[in-house]
C-alpha cells in the first residue's frame, strides 16, 4: 500500500472515533432526569459563605456595612427547605447563571439596591443558579415585585410558579 492509503485509513479511523464519541454524548444528554427539571433542590444564602474561602465573594462583602447586610430570616434559620414561611408557590427570579460566583455578585447588587429578601436557588439539578428576589403566595404579588424591579432598576425579573412534587 502506498503512503496515501495509510493517510486515508487514518482519516477514516479518526472520523469514526469522532462519530462514536458524539453518539455517546447525545445518548447521555437524552437520559431522563430523576427529578423534575425545574424544581428548586437547595436554597443557599450569602450569609452561609465562609469568609476567606472565595476571593470574589470576600471582595463583594467588604463594602457592605453591618447595618446594610441581609437580616437573618426564618428561611435561613430553618435550612434549605422550599416551603419555609408557609405555602409560597410563586418565586420572583431576578437572574440566572451557570456559576454561583456570578449569582452571588448579582445577589449582592440587588441587596444594595434594597431587595433584602433575595436568596440563591438552584434549578435543573443544580446546573442553573438563580437569584430569587422574593417568594409570594399569589402570582399577582410576585408580578408586582417583578414589574417594580423592571421599572426601577431594569432588572428582567419574572414570576416562576413552583411545581408540585
Amino acid at each position: 500500500m502506498s503512503r496515501i492509503d495509510y493517510i486515508t485509513i487514518a482519516i477514516v479511523a479518526v472520523c469514526l472515533a469522532v462519530l462514536i464519541y458524539l453518539l455517546v454524548r447525545i445518548a447521555n444528554i437524552n437520559k431522563p432526569a430523576s427529578n423534575p427539571a425545574t424544581e428548586i433542590e437547595q436554597v443557599d444564602t450569602l450569609s452561609n459563605v465562609p469568609e476567606g474561602t472565595d476571593p470574589i465573594v470576600d471582595s463583594l462583602m467588604e463594602p457592605i456595612k453591618q447595618e446594610d447586610s441581609v437580616p437573618l430570616t426564618q428561611k435561613e434559620t430553618e435550612g434549605p427547605t422550599l416551603d419555609a414561611g408557609g405555602e409560597k408557590n410563586f418565586l420572583v427570579v431576578a437572574a440566572s447563571f451557570n456559576t454561583k460566583e456570578l449569582a452571588d455578585q448579582e445577589l449582592n447588587r440587588l441587596v444594595k439596591l434594597g431587595y433584602k429578601d433575595c436568596e440563591i436557588g438552584y434549578f435543573n439539578q443544580q446546573q442553573i443558579v438563580s437569584v430569587i428576589a422574593g417568594r409570594f403566595d399569589t402570582y399577582e404579588k410576585g408580578e408586582a415585585l417583578a414589574n417594580k424591579m423592571k421599572a426601577d432598576h431594569k432588572v428582567e425579573a419574572y414570576v416562576h410558579e413552583k411545581r408540585s412534587q
